[in-house]
């Protein structure tokens, strides 16, 4: 059943096309919408202090929306950093009254940590005050749901402020996870992220940005 599931999201993913709507993965977990058309960034975050832990992902979305990533993890010092393929496909998007949703697959191929993980998010951008507006872009919610590794519920918060300063929140794998992120140039941009208890430090350029 599982495997026949697996199976028909893939597909799904990768012969159908949809328009999209400006978001991405923030912190860890999956987001409900997909970046930028023809958006390429390279994200990597470290942690100096831990043994070295590090995340780092390739980000695409295509013309039609599919968001591919290439993720590398390291978590354990004595063991090989792991990668694997995420893909990620916008049903609906974010208008009006009709919220964002999102299917995916996590490590697609099996060769990363999440083992084709599946999962749906939906997410909805909250409106603003006119007084709100004057300090704040946007404030967006997302909730969803997974299989596998990312079995069970996962909930994120984003709060864009008009200075250019991002601060993410969500509850994923049973843990709480905090971050902020600001401009350097128009491309590049520093994250600061507490991830299950560890600090992390990096950065996101945006190599292609349409």
């Amino acid at each position: 059943m599982r495997k026949s599931l697996i199976c028909a999201i893939s597909s799904l993913l990768l012969v159908n096309t949809i328009g999209v709507c400006r978001a991405d993965q923030d912190l860890l977990s999956p987001s409900a919408t997909t970046s930028y058309p023809n958006q390429l960034k390279l994200t990597a975050i470290g942690a100096p202090w831990h043994h070295g832990d590090s995340y780092a992902w390739l980000q695409y979305a295509s013309p039609q929306g599919i968001e591919f990533q290439l993720e590398r993890t390291k978590l354990f010092p004595d063991r090989p950093a792991r990668y694997g393929l995420n893909v990620a496909y916008p049903l609906l998007i974010d208008i009006g009254s009709i919220p964002a949703l999102t299917v995916g697959i996590r490590d697609a191929l099996g060769t990363g940590i999440d083992h084709m993980a599946l999962y749906a998010a939906v997410g909805k951008e909250t409106p603003l005050s006119e007084s709100q507006s004057k300090w704040i872009r946007s404030f967006t919610l997302t909730a969803g749901v997974g299989t596998g590794n990312l079995e069970g519920l996962f909930i994120s918060m984003r709060l864009r402020l008009r200075s250019g300063l991002q601060l993410f929140g969500e509850e994923y794998r049973y843990r709480p996870d905090v971050g902020f992120e600001f401009p350097l140039e128009r491309q590049v941009s520093a994250k600061v992220a507490s991830l299950n208890g560890r600090l992390f430090f990096g950065a996101e350029i945006r190599i292609l940005n349409n």
